[in-house]
């Protein structure tokens, strides 16, 4: 009886030649390949990569973009022409460069992108009103991510918010904001619905409050940097602590010297006598929550001649380190 033949597949071609026609597609379809095929995605990575990792850098002219180690630029050259530029080919198309990279930044992290890392390269409020602009003409679908972190870095809280509308069903486990400036954005950031889903969140510069911490204890934990603790706002303190379940840490430094952690010490022990660094605890009967004051002094360096003084609040859930 005559053996049947194989019916040869794409898999029998030689490696060598599918990573080389796969190099040669556009990001995004080589991302699509990837996902599709473990055995491609072998080809094309080297090993399976658990996680799709984005990260994203902006200039006034000019989106830097690597999706694990496929890297594309999205440029906008002259005003009467704009073109993207992806890996060992260029394409030029109708419309803007801006709006183009974020379309495709959506069509990616659709596909379970988990981290995320925004920053800005010598930005310009120019680049903040053309993102206004474009965020409302993408028509793109939306964001949808389920876990991770995105970063931003040296933006305008205003351009945060505007990055963070196209994740509208997203779910993070981290925001951070690192150099980011305050431009009366903040207010829009606390409607979207990827801050109020996010588990933690972190600032190394200050935040905007409009004069509550409401807008923080949402999340598991926080880690902001304010100008001072008002008493009204360490009541809004103790009433949240009494009636949330979810909170379970937080630091808040304050950089004014107007800040009393006295004060602060009263509010939740009526009797306290002692002095500005203190350890005292408040139970809600549910849980039990340990809030500590500690002085911090930044000496002085050849950078920054002037010694600084800022206070740093922590507040635990018992059982949290």
């Amino acid at each position: 009886m005559e053996q049947e033949s194989k019916i040869a597949t794409f898999y029998d071609l030689p490696k060598s030649f599918i990573s080389d026609a796969v190099s040669r597609i556009d990001i995004v379809d080589r991302l699509v390949v990837q996902k599709l095929s473990k055995y491609l995605r072998a080809i094309v990575f080297g090993l399976p990569p658990l996680k799709l990792k984005l990260n994203l850098e902006i200039d006034a002219r000019l989106i830097k973009t690597m999706f694990n180690n496929c890297e594309a630029e999205y440029v906008n050259i002259y005003d009467e022409y704009t073109g993207v530029c992806r890996v060992r080919s260029t394409k030029t198309f109708e419309g803007n460069y801006l709006q183009t990279a974020l379309n495709d930044i959506k069509m990616i992290a659709k596909n379970n992108a988990t981290e995320l890392y925004f920053s800005s390269l010598e930005k310009s409020n120019k680049l903040g009103a053309s993102l206004y602009e474009d965020s409302e003409n993408a028509g793109a679908e939306e964001m949808n991510i389920s876990s991770g972190t995105i970063e931003f870095k040296d933006f305008y809280h205003k351009e945060i918010a505007t990055i963070l509308s196209y994740f509208k069903k997203g779910v993070f486990e981290q925001i951070i904001f690192r150099g980011c400036k305050s431009d009366g954005g903040m207010e829009q950031i606390y409607k979207l619905e990827p801050w109020r889903m996010a588990k933690n969140f972190f600032s190394e510069w200050d935040v905007e409050l409009n004069g509550s911490l409401l807008h923080f204890f949402h999340f598991t934990g926080f880690i902001i940097h304010i100008n001072t603790i008002t008493d009204e706002m360490a009541m809004e303190i103790r009433d949240i602590l009494f009636k949330r379940e979810i909170f379970e840490w937080c630091d808040i430094h304050c950089n004014s010297s107007d800040f009393s952690p006295r004060k602060l010490a009263k509010v939740f022990q009526a009797d306290y006598i002692g002095g500005d660094s203190f350890q005292v605890n408040y139970s809600n009967d549910i849980s039990n929550f340990r809030i500590i004051s500690e002085l911090y002094v930044i000496r002085p360096t050849s950078d920054k001649p002037q010694t600084k003084d800022w206070w740093r609040v922590v507040i635990r859930k018992e059982g949290i380190p």
